[in-house]
């Protein structure tokens, strides 16, 4: 994991560390929230702390990826820069959706967060932006052929995930929780577990970068990603949807084509 990163005027990042300061802050923005970032001149974004390509990853100490560019073209429709935070996910973007999200430190969440309505209850989502599932990633010469075949296994899954759910909900799976999608895959190389479950990206990518892995046929969940708002602000919201219509093809094509 990186710990330095490349600062400039529009895009500067905070480490996770310095930004545990502020987790005791007030949790709401008074007013309009988009008027607020006019006035700023600059939208304030939380992004996972883990590489996540091709959505969120350090590469030549620049952040990049689909999320990032994202956030910059809600920026540019809104006329502002952007800053993005990087934070973890279960120590605080999972918090979105349950009422205890600094709001007042962030303007809105891209992190390739799922769409459910359990968790607008605190906050609210964009229109999705991507079109993904769950995947199951396991060792090859343990001869698993579907996901049926982990029932009652040992899975690794992310803290506060939608895998974690799903682990236990449909596989009665013994689940195994890590801070980062890399940990899930190196608890599985490491033996330490049956199987990986994770974004079908992520499975993917770990498959075809680590001998001796397969992701599994099929999707154990459908899933769209989008972007976390803060609760009741509607021009916002429009704002980003209307940005979010135009990325799907555009930022499709150009992470996965």
């Amino acid at each position: 994991m990186f710990n330095m990163f490349k600062t400039s005027a529009s895009v500067r990042f905070i480490s996770s560390v310095f930004l545990t300061v502020f987790l005791s802050a007030s949790c709401a923005w008074a007013g309009d929230r988009l008027d607020d970032i006019v006035k700023r001149g600059e939208m304030v974004v939380a992004v996972g702390d883990f590489e996540n390509e091709p959505f969120f990853f350090v590469e030549d100490g620049d952040l990049v990826g689909f999320d990032v560019d994202l956030g910059r073209m809600i920026a540019k429709e809104i006329g502002v820069d952007v800053r993005f935070v990087r934070v973890p996910w279960d120590g605080l973007i999972a918090l979105a959706w349950y009422s205890r999200y600094p709001w007042s430190r962030y303007d809105m969440a891209i992190a390739s967060i799922t769409i459910r309505q359990s968790r607008t209850r605190a906050c609210d989502f964009s229109d999705w932006y991507f079109y993904t599932g769950q995947k199951l990633l396991v060792r090859e010469e343990d001869g698993y052929e579907t996901p049926l075949d982990l029932e009652g296994k040992t899975i690794a899954v992310m803290a506060g995930s939608t895998g974690y759910e799903t682990a236990k909900r449909d596989l009665a799976a013994q689940t195994v929780v890590m801070d980062s999608p890399q940990e899930t895959v190196d608890a599985l190389r490491a033996g330490r577990v049956d199987g990986a479950l994770s974004d079908a990206t992520i499975v993917i990518a770990a498959a075809e970068r680590y001998d001796g892995l397969v992701a599994l046929e099929g999707m154990v969940t459908t899933e769209r990603y989008g972007v976390v708002l803060p609760k009741g602000e509607e021009d916002l919201r429009k704002v980003v949807d209307s940005v979010v219509v135009e990325a799907r093809r555009i930022l499709y094509d150009k992470w996965f084509r």
